[in-house]
């Protein structure tokens, strides 16, 4: 089980356009998505992007747990490496490496 603020999670835009946020409505509280004060050239769009996938995680680690039972049962070298991949992308949400 991990222990994360649980989701859902959402991206919204702050101001300026160059900062998002990652919204934490359980907790009541967000998560400042923005470009380093050294990477100016950032585009905007990346940080958006950047935005997206960290209020996604909560989905994608879900996902993740409940397919891996499936994954596990499957004898097919792609699923096996898919299994494998899984297995570490939790770890690491979960702290491991």
């Amino acid at each position: 089980m991990s222990k994360h603020t649980v989701g859902p999670w959402e991206a919204s835009e702050g101001y300026p356009s160059d900062i998002w946020h990652v919204d934490m409505p359980s907790r009541g509280y967000s998560v400042v998505v923005s470009r380093a004060e050294e990477d100016w050239d950032m585009a905007v769009e990346e940080v958006k992007a950047n935005a997206r996938l960290i209020a996604a995680a909560p989905d994608l680690l879900d996902a993740l747990e409940t397919l891996l039972p499936y994954l596990e049962q499957r004898s097919q070298p792609g699923e096996m490496w898919a299994a494998l991949c899984a297995r570490k992308a939790i770890a690491k949400a979960q702290g491991g490496e």
